[in-house]
């Protein structure tokens, strides 16, 4: 069953056809806000949200296991000066997957470039994660699924790293 759609509308009158069938959804990245109801997607945006958003991971990641950081609001960043080799995320509920909203900063330049590219998305960015410049050729990926108090793992994947921050494959 494939649905093609150009468009935000063109997807979104697809999910409401789904939607009056009795099916529910599940996006890669969570839909507007209030768009769809809670009850007709698979995961609530809530949990979506805890479990996806970087700022976030401390949460459910042992202390040791993560980097330096700091979670500043928007503001603050855009009015900071380059700190040092970093990497910048987006906080709040903006997906960073697939690299996505990460951005080294080795330099001066890629951290104008990153309060820039970070500015465009001031609709949906409430605030921002600074990490430390820990070096990195591979990462790890996990699929789980959740369903009552049970969580099972469908498996793993490891991302290899063209550049920093830049996923080249699995």
């Amino acid at each position: 069953d494939v649905r093609v759609y150009r468009t935000l509308e063109e997807a979104e009158a697809h999910a409401d056809r789904l939607i009056g069938d009795g099916r529910r959804l599940f996006w890669p990245y969570p839909t507007r806000a209030g768009r769809f109801a809670d009850s007709s997607q698979l995961v609530p945006p809530g949990l979506w949200l805890r479990l996806n958003s970087k700022e976030f991971l401390a949460d459910i990641t042992p202390p040791e296991n993560l980097p330096v950081r700091n979670i500043v609001p928007l503001a603050q960043f855009e009015a900071m000066e380059f700190p040092g080799a970093c990497y910048v995320k987006a906080g709040g509920g903006l997906a960073t997957g697939w690299g996505f909203a990460v951005r080294h900063c080795a330099d001066d330049a890629s951290w104008r470039e990153a309060r820039q590219s970070f500015r465009s998305w001031r609709s949906d960015l409430a605030s921002v994660i600074i990490e430390e410049d820990a070096e990195a050729k591979k990462t790890w990926c996990i699929g789980l699924g959740i369903s009552g108090g049970e969580v099972t793992s469908l498996g793993g994947s490891e991302q290899l790293l063209a550049s920093p921050g830049q996923q080249s494959g699995n």
